[in-house]
């Protein structure tokens, strides 16, 4: 609504990691799917053979986490060996994924090689989890990380393997960037990536 409201007002409307389920403006972020390709590739590229996955979602129904998981299948596809044993939500925060990474290793134990997750709060609470059940040195995990945060510790100290990297001051200065050639008059694209994304792993 309020989106509509400034198009008929005439205010541009500029969205930022996040975008509207309505009205027209334009956008500026990241492309969620291709963090998804980011895992799943590494993941193929570095799993033992018939190594088992336990994925943790976001919000379900979400754009970022549908495509996420979209792009992880992706990523995915050139191995059919490894198996998806259980997959779940998370809801991006660490307190959930710790239930459900508890739960995990109550029912798979030391069947589970590897958990991905689609951000950085998740991966904190599987990582926790692991330590109190002595599995970290056992079980290998995919996060992501945002610079400038306490996560970057555990990817410092090999407690998580690989993280997708998402600069956020780098998506906040390409949105300033976009607005201020919408302001000269330039052109502009209906969605506007940033221009650093990669991958980041030990």
């Amino acid at each position: 609504t309020a989106v509509e409201a400034c198009n008929k007002a005439g205010v541009p409307v500029f969205m930022v990691a996040s975008e509207s389920e309505g009205g027209e403006y334009k956008f500026v972020g990241f492309n969620e799917e291709d963090c998804g390709v980011v895992q799943g590739k590494y993941v193929a590229e570095h799993a033992e053979e018939g190594d088992k996955i336990c994925y943790l979602t976001g919000t379900p129904g979400t754009e970022n986490t549908v495509l996420r998981e979209e792009g992880f299948l992706e990523g995915l596809k050139s191995r059919d060996d490894l198996e998806i044993i259980s997959t779940q939500s998370g809801n991006y925060t660490a307190e959930d994924a710790m239930q459900v990474t508890e739960d995990w290793v109550q029912a798979y134990g030391d069947e589970i090689d590897w958990i991905v997750t689609q951000d950085n709060q998740m991966g904190q609470g599987v990582v926790e989890v692991l330590k109190a059940a002595n599995m970290l040195d056992k079980v290998r995990i995919s996060s992501w990380i945002v610079p400038g945060t306490w996560d970057a510790e555990y990817l410092k100290n090999d407690d998580v393997e690989h993280a997708v990297y998402v600069s956020f001051k780098t998506l906040g200065e390409t949105g300033a960037k976009v607005c201020e050639k919408f302001y000269k008059g330039e052109d502009i694209e209906e969605r506007t990536y940033m221009m650093i994304f990669f991958e980041q792993y030990q």
